[in-house]
């Protein structure tokens, strides 16, 4: 599903060229949920917690892309972030990050179900919510992919000019200089 969703994120960026810097920010953090998912591979393969190699690898690109093309960036995020497509992203993450690792705490799961605690129960609630968050970050994706974002100006959505009688009135009301 995180491939589907890098796949996508990389397709909406050869699409929407004018965003291809913020998409490329969003492939990336793909990229680091995929190499975090895979931790038991490099558990097995190499040594424990051997995730945190390509994910430090991948946060010191993030951090020189951001130096390296910050200003342009700044409008691109800007202008994705109003997006449907990236409120249902960003809800996935709140899922995955936030709400999944508050639901896997073992200390929650002793303290309801108390001497019948089970292990598994706290896995599979716990990567249920993970699977829902993926999933919405994966029609996130979708949706900002089929979106029609650089069709309208960065910040429409919060914009005051979005009622013009209102600014008209106040700055043609007699006594009143704006």
């Amino acid at each position: 599903m995180l491939t589907a969703t890098l796949l996508l994120l990389q397709r909406a960026g050869m699409q929407h060229k004018a965003l291809r810097r913020a998409f490329v920010v969003f492939s990336v953090l793909a990229l680091l949920a995929i190499s975090r998912e895979l931790d038991n591979f490099f558990e097995w393969l190499l040594f424990d917690n051997a995730w945190k190699i390509p994910g430090a690898a991948l946060a010191a690109f993030l951090i020189y892309y951001y130096c390296r093309h910050r200003t342009a960036l700044h409008s691109q995020i800007r202008a994705v972030i109003i997006a449907r497509g990236f409120m249902l992203m960003f809800a996935g993450f709140s899922i995955v990050m936030g709400f999944s690792r508050l639901i896997g705490q073992k200390i929650f799961w002793q303290a309801v179900m108390q001497e019948n605690y089970l292990r598994i129960v706290k896995r599979v609630c716990e990567e249920s919510c993970e699977f829902v968050g993926y999933c919405l970050i994966l029609a996130g994706a979708f949706e900002l992919l089929y979106e029609n974002i650089t069709s309208r100006p960065p910040y429409a959505a919060f914009s005051t000019r979005m009622h013009p009688d209102t600014t008209q009135n106040i700055q043609t009301q007699p006594g009143i200089n704006c």
